[in-house]
């Protein structure tokens, strides 16, 4: 999705498009296997290469390019970025991976980036590097809908209808027993005045 939606970028582009005419090799080959991303094994030349493509995309990202930014917070999202790959301890590399890689996410989303802000509000939905909180969620989602994000723009629009649904039946709902209430009272009356009379 990072291409389909044109940003334009004032800083870091250079080595931005560096950084991803390398990165865009490894796709293609990881594409071209048929077999988990985890399992697709690369010489110590290759990893190298794909190292400071990431420090390329890291210095275009703290240049402020926030295309970079994402790009850098897949690849920590996914477990092979900078952060993942600092430590001996995997797992503990992961964790501050996904953290370091919603921390990017955060900053392209403070940039107004339709696109950070999207993957932000489902990052915050399903709790993926952030405390889950709908309520942030819902207001990175109508941020992405309100910088032009098409799929935002309709899950916001779905929520709207969504509710006015709901509110719809309560109100439907709360009449229903209105008029149960009064059908009761009349019974009442009319056995009342039977009983009298």
């Amino acid at each position: 999705e990072l291409h389909e939606i044109e940003v334009t970028q004032t800083t870091g582009e250079t080595e931005y498009e560096k950084a991803c005419k390398v990165l865009d090799q490894f796709e293609r080959h990881i594409a071209k296997q048929e077999k988990p991303r985890k399992q697709v094994v690369f010489s110590e030349a290759h990893l190298q290469a794909k190292q400071q493509a990431l420090l390329g995309l890291e210095d275009a990202a703290n240049a402020g390019n926030s295309a970079a930014m994402l790009r850098l917070a897949m690849y920590e999202l996914l477990g092979e970025g900078l952060i993942a790959n600092e430590g001996a301890d995997k797992v503990a590399g992961i964790e501050a991976g996904i953290e370091a890689g919603a921390e990017w996410v955060q900053q392209a989303a403070s940039k107004n980036d339709s696109r950070a802000q999207r993957l932000l509000s489902k990052m915050y939905y399903q709790g993926v590097g952030v405390t889950q909180d709908l309520k942030v969620g819902k207001y990175w989602l109508e941020q992405a809908a309100e910088n032009g994000h098409i799929e935002a723009a309709s899950l916001v629009d779905q929520w709207q209808q969504a509710q006015t649904l709901i509110n719809t039946q309560k109100q439907e709902q709360h009449s229903l027993k209105r008029y149960q209430l009064l059908f009761a009272v009349i019974i009442v009356i009319a056995l009342l005045i039977i009983i009298l009379v």
